[in-house]
């Protein structure tokens, strides 16, 4: 009986001196366990394991994409300025073209006008005489033909309807012992001669000229004597001419 008393209270001893040694409680022993655990874990990892970021962003960066982004907005304002440049400068060019058009148009009007035939032809209907030395107008008073009614029957004159290249050309018939020595006058200045000497001569003769001459539009034309005293009339000495 002794030694069962005996060893029930080693028993209780030992079992108190273990119940008093622990600090914890069963849940409070879970819990350290695994906020420890979970502690170490995460310490083992960013041990392991350094964080990287795969786009790293700096103030030097933001600066520079910031500048960038403000020399595009030039770059975009110095377009957009050009592209109004280019737009005035198209406006600008068809106006242009359209008064180019204009001046086109009135210029080929102009050419088709000078493209009109020009010509005239008078001769002589009458004998006419006259005083050796002393220079006359010719008068050739009867009209064949006249496109511009620029020939004057009345004066002996041609005016010239247009500008450009006129051919003229002129004929005398002159009768035996007779002479006539003309010329082509073009606003008072000689521009061509033509010579019929017969006064040795027992029949007519014929002399002619034909001078090419540019012209203005209003210049005259006239064919003068400098040296004569007969020219044949009927329709035989003639004075023409045609724009070329």
């Amino acid at each position: 009986m002794t030694h069962v008393i005996v060893l029930m209270l080693l028993f209780c001893g030992v079992s108190g001196s273990a119940t008093t040694e622990a600090p914890y409680s069963p849940n409070e022993m879970s819990e350290n366990i695994t906020n420890d655990a979970v502690q170490g874990f995460s310490e083992n990892i960013t041990n392991a394991v350094p964080f990287y970021d795969p786009f790293p962003v700096n103030q030097q960066d933001i600066d520079n994409l910031r500048q960038q982004l403000n020399q595009e907005s030039i770059i975009r304002l110095s377009l957009t300025n050009q592209m109004y440049s280019l737009l005035k400068d198209v406006i600008a060019m068809k106006k242009q073209m359209g008064q180019m058009d204009s001046i086109i148009q009135e210029l080929a009007h102009h050419k088709n006008s000078d493209k009109e035939a020009v010509f005239f032809h008078a001769s002589i209907s009458k004998h006419l005489q006259f005083e050796r030395n002393t220079p006359v107008n010719i008068i050739y008073d009867t009209v064949l033909s006249d496109s511009h009614k620029a020939y004057s029957s009345q004066s002996g004159v041609f005016t010239a309807p247009s500008s450009g290249l006129y051919i003229f050309s002129w004929s005398s018939l002159v009768e035996a012992q007779k002479m006539l020595n003309t010329e082509l006058i073009v606003n008072g200045l000689v521009k061509g001669r033509s010579n019929c000497f017969n006064e040795g001569g027992p029949g007519y003769e014929n002399c002619s000229g034909t001078v090419p001459v540019l012209l203005k539009a209003g210049d005259t034309v006239n064919i003068r004597t400098f040296q004569g005293n007969n020219v044949y009339g009927d329709g035989w000495s003639s004075f023409k001419g045609w724009k070329n």
